[in-house]
């Protein structure tokens, strides 16, 4: 209450744990009963991370009868596997936020779910797993929450916009490069845009994605930001003149 340590709390109101090369702890979340989940990552003697949750009683100390002598671990492979945020659902079950390295050495933003018992729950996601799937790097949830009805919100980023398109467009492939291409031309005017591509020599079909962005995206634009509400069906109407 005065902000002095509980002696009765751990060794002197401190509890430490260590897992392997290295352990951090990044999030905590206190029970009813007095417990408390701790989330965060554990470091092997190869440099691989894999995520952690720990239970400790209200003295301090591990509650052995969750996960493995207190603890419940997840690893997804060889990569680093981190735990920022953690939430509890009304059955007891147990969220974790953070990341997770796929084949491709690409992080993706990742919730792994735990009973209430530090088991993984294997009838989540993927075997207990879910994740955003993103094209490039630095990605991760750092926190998550719990709705009213139910549903699971989480927070954190993607490290740039060409993600999002990529999201938008899973059915048809995406080149990057013309993506990129079309954003450095944004400063130029139309008459100008069209010249540098016709004079870089690229081919009959981005020529024609620069003349339609160009003359009419925005044209575009405005009749999706302007008015005060608009359907899903006008916004259908209004994209379906841009080609993909």
């Amino acid at each position: 209450e005065n902000g002095s340590l509980d002696a009765g709390f751990g060794t002197d109101g401190v509890f430490l744990y260590h897992l392997g090369y290295e352990t951090g702890a990044y999030a905590c979340h206190p029970l009813d009963d007095g417990s408390l989940l701790v989330a965060g990552i554990s470091m092997d003697n190869f440099g691989g991370f894999e995520m952690i949750l720990l239970k400790l009683t209200g003295q301090g100390v591990p509650a052995l009868s969750f996960g493995v002598d207190g603890v419940a671990r997840f690893d997804y492979g060889a990569g680093e596997d981190m735990a920022f945020g953690l939430t509890v659902q009304e059955d007891g079950g147990i969220i974790l936020a953070g990341t997770v390295k796929n084949e491709e050495w690409r992080p993706l933003p990742a919730l792994v779910r735990f009973t209430g018992n530090g088991i993984l729950d294997t009838t989540f996601g993927d075997n207990g797993l879910a994740v955003i799937p993103v094209t490039e790097d630095d990605n991760e949830f750092v926190a998550a929450q719990v709705q009213e009805d139910g549903k699971i919100v989480a927070v954190g980023h993607i490290s740039n916009g060409l993600s999002w398109f990529s999201l938008l467009f899973l059915e048809e492939k995406v080149e990057k490069w013309e993506v990129f291409f079309l954003a450095l031309l944004d400063p130029l005017s139309p008459a100008e845009a069209k010249k540098l591509a016709k004079d870089l020599g690229v081919r009959s079909r981005l020529r024609e994605l620069v003349r339609v962005c160009k003359e009419e995206g925005m044209g575009v634009i405005q009749q999706l930001v302007l008015p005060p509400a608009i359907s899903r069906k006008s916004i259908y109407d209004i994209l379906s003149i841009v080609p993909s």
